[in-house]
């Protein structure tokens, strides 16, 4: 089974409307203004419904996560997932967004992406175990609970191996997804054992910067974080107590 930090529902797509997504709808908060939090370029103005399906990792196959509170970032706009792990929230319809998922038991989470009219109407986001991620946490020699930090971690869709990932205006702990899974720091770029992700631990809360480098070609586009100056860079939020999946789309090994 692959980590798929943010895998889209091709068949929900096509079977389900909008009026079939269940899940409480939140309101907009005023203070969200377009949402973004912390570092978003603050959206267009406008909102819509964005159908989320919310899932957590099993090593016996993922399962729907019920009663998962879902906010978009620094705002009272926030829904909970119902049986089905559905979940609709109102975001923006254009610009760079954030948003929270914490459940007990499972890793306080975020989750970005820049939403644009040709954004999917249905996104499938998957959530770690705590007990996992706080083992994962021990093996690299970081303590969980997060101290004053966040964790990030990448995938690189379409994965490969020997993508390198760089911290460049932040210091944490790298590392990279082996056989297990498990999180190693013995590695020094992505593996294709498992899946094609790597990460940091004890990151300063903020917004990084990640670049992306060995094999990975570029034109690596952001598919669930937002877009640097850089080429191949990809910008990150990072909050204490907090794990941040991205991940990247790259157009094959250079």
């Amino acid at each position: 089974m692959r980590f798929f930090v943010s895998l889209v529902l091709a068949l929900a797509l096509g079977v389900m409307g909008c009026s079939e997504a269940s899940g409480t709808g939140g309101t907009h908060s005023d203070g969200g203004s377009g949402g973004g939090g912390i570092g978003g370029d603050g959206g267009s103005g406008d909102i819509a419904a964005r159908f989320v399906s919310l899932q957590g990792y099993d090593p016996d196959g993922s399962v729907q996560l019920d009663a998962v509170e879902l906010c978009e970032l620094d705002t009272t706009n926030c829904v909970i997932t119902d049986a089905g792990g559905l979940a609709s929230l109102e975001l923006p319809t254009e610009g760079e967004v954030a948003y929270t998922a914490q459940k007990e038991g499972w890793t306080p989470t975020i989750f970005m992406e820049v939403m644009s009219p040709d954004s999917p109407s249905l996104r499938g986001l998957l959530m770690l175990p705590e007990e996992y991620v706080a083992e994962e946490h021990e093996r690299v020699g970081s303590p969980y609970p997060m101290q004053g930090t966040g964790t990030l971690q990448v995938e690189i869709e379409a994965g490969f191996d020997g993508v390198t990932l760089e911290l460049m205006n932040a210091t944490g702990t790298a590392w990279y997804l082996d056989e297990g899974p498990v999180w190693s720091t013995d590695l020094d770029a992505t593996s294709d054992a498992f899946a094609a992700v790597g990460g940091f631990t004890e990151v300063t809360p903020g917004v990084v910067e990640v670049k992306l480098g060995g094999t990975a070609a570029q034109g690596c586009t952001p598919t669930g974080a937002w877009p640097a100056e850089a080429d191949n860079t990809l910008r990150v939020l990072v909050r204490e107590g907090f794990l941040t999946t991205t991940a990247s789309t790259c157009p094959g090994p250079q």
